[in-house]
């Protein structure tokens, strides 16, 4: 990586790291417009028990499970990302709409928020109600990239195993191979490179994996990536 600007362009999906439009505590969700009935479900959503969300919506209706906290993102966001399957499936069940973006500059789905914390078992309902395993949000990342970032090795691998585009790449042309160099998941990274990802194929600022890997000081990467690809580190010496 030639200058800082490549370095700051690898910022990672999802609600949990360095977004402005992060929601991660309880707090976003109580501060709705709303009033009490939007708080209300968001908190229970966040507890992943399934009775009192279907007291909810008896008292309510069904559209409560419509509703967006204050920073845009939907009950079927909050769902996902606790890995909550009872009450997805009573979502989906209850034809509640579980792939719909966030509103905010990211535009997250559902599926993104799953991979964040690697919930195979949502994904695989997501896939069987029909929701795109190739999903992007408004930086370009597919699930799979979001499992790379976050390094859930087994679900980048059910991933793959369904089908999951291997060519897709973010807005700064960064794969989730180049993710899974540059935040250290050794383990994933090699994973990717059997399942036939491309180690020399560089991003939009010229960078392949093995400098990716070099930035974030992986020497264990650095390593891998020498044995495996057969790169060729060349040293000049000046006298």
């Amino acid at each position: 990586m030639a200058d800082s600007t490549a370095v700051v362009g690898l910022t990672a999906s999802g609600p949990v790291v360095k977004s402005s439009h992060s929601c991660q505590d309880a707090s976003c969700a109580s501060s709705g417009k709303n009033g009490g009935k939007h708080s209300t479900i968001f908190d229970v959503i966040k507890s992943g028990m399934l009775i009192p969300v279907q007291t909810l919506v008896e008292q309510h209706g069904i559209s409560i499970l419509s509703l967006r906290d204050d920073k845009g993102h939907t009950p079927a966001h909050w769902t996902c990302l606790g890995g909550h399957t009872a009450v997805l499936r009573y979502m989906i069940e209850n034809k509640v709409p579980v792939d719909e973006p966030s509103n905010n500059d990211l535009g997250a789905k559902p599926i993104h928020w799953a991979c964040v914390n690697g919930h195979i078992a949502i994904v695989d309902i997501l896939s069987q109600a029909g929701v795109d395993l190739d999903a992007v949000d408004n930086k370009n990342c597919s699930p799979l990239i979001v499992a790379a970032q976050y390094g859930h090795t087994m679900l980048a691998g059910y991933l793959m195993g369904k089908g999951a585009r291997l060519q897709l790449t973010d807005k700064d042309g960064d794969n989730a191979l180049h993710w899974a160099a540059f935040k250290g998941h050794n383990e994933l990274m090699r994973l990717l490179i059997y399942s036939g990802f491309n180690a020399k194929q560089k991003d939009n600022y010229g960078q392949t994996v093995l400098h990716l890997a070099c930035i974030n000081g992986n020497l264990q990467a650095v390593q891998d990536l020498c044995e495996q690809v057969s790169v060729i580190i060349f040293t000049t010496v000046f006298d």
